[in-house]
């Protein structure tokens, strides 16, 4: 049975605000969205794209050598609650040293495959109702990881990035150590990236997850597609494919995705998805999007 989702919403991010120390920012983003989830006859006001607060910054240590720090807060804007009730800072938690040697940070950081290949490949950046995290996560893949060491070298376009976690710590107890690493170019009208994922968890099989993606800038219109393949932790073959499109259109642009995700051959998600973004201002976004999976079975009881 086909079912969509509609959703409204103005998004503000607040301006950055230096502190005495100019190397010190304060960051955030409130956003609110109004619409029907798919599978449910209930209409919603909810978080639409990951309202947050954070605060940043750096020291040069000379030399070309910089120290710098990122600590993130993550909530649901509609009741003020954390959407993370185990972490207070959801979203990041690092602290790092970047040169001409590239960078290295500590902590709670996003995987390197999410940041380059499967957030790059979803034209809603895996935000509002319109997101394809299921196309590009294949329901395996993670998106940050805690205890982790990540490096990245950026070059001409190039960025390679490598990642490893704990398995165990306060919160987690993973089989194994998670492990992730991808290759990404973003230069000119080009776009692509190649991500791989050891998530760590196993029980009769490794998660593990392979993605790559790739677009074109041809002005009018960017076009793009993604492959993913994976295997989760219970041993179910995964497959994902979709393909995009961004066109500018006034002060915004119009988004569209088809996608299709398969569990062992068998189609579970069929995904479209149209959505305008309107940037009322550098910081305040008037967003619709509609999206629909005619794979999805209703909940009449919702």
């Amino acid at each position: 049975m086909k079912k969509s989702l509609l959703a409204l919403a103005v998004l503000g991010a607040f301006a950055s605000v230096a502190s005495a120390q100019s190397s010190v920012t304060l960051y955030g983003r409130v956003d609110l969205s109004g619409g029907k989830n798919m599978g449910s006859t209930n209409k919603f006001l909810q978080n639409g794209s990951g309202s947050r607060f954070g605060v940043r910054g750096s020291e040069d240590l000379g030399g070309g050598m910089s120290a710098f720090f990122n600590i993130e807060h993550r909530y649901n804007a509609d009741t003020g609650a954390m959407t993370d009730a185990t972490r207070f800072w959801g979203g990041r938690s690092i602290v790092g040293l970047q040169g001409a040697f590239g960078q290295f940070t500590l902590g709670r950081e996003y995987t390197t495959a999410f940041l380059q290949s499967q957030l790059a490949g979803d034209p809603w950046g895996w935000d509002t109702v319109a997101n394809q995290a299921a196309i590009t996560g294949l329901g395996i893949a993670r998106v940050r990881n805690d205890s982790s060491g990540t490096y990245r070298l950026m070059k001409d376009g190039f960025t390679f990035g490598v990642q490893m976690a704990e398995a165990t710590d306060a919160i987690n107890n993973f089989a194994k150590k998670p492990f992730n690493m991808a290759l990404s170019y973003n230069k000119g009208p080009i776009v692509a990236g190649f991500g791989y994922e050891k998530t760590g968890q196993r029980t009769t099989a490794d998660a593990k997850v392979t993605t790559a993606n790739l677009s074109y800038n041809f002005g009018p219109v960017r076009l793009g597609g993604f492959v993913g393949r994976g295997t989760t932790a219970t041993n179910v073959a995964m497959k994902s494919y979709m393909l995009t499109a961004v066109a500018p259109m006034g002060a915004g642009d119009l988004r569209a995705s088809i996608g299709r995700l398969q569990a062992n051959g068998v189609t579970t998600v069929q995904n479209y998805a149209l959505g305008y973004h309107y940037n009322m201002s550098k910081r305040t976004t008037l967003y619709a999007d509609y999206t629909a999976n005619t794979k999805l079975v209703a909940n009449k009881n919702a």
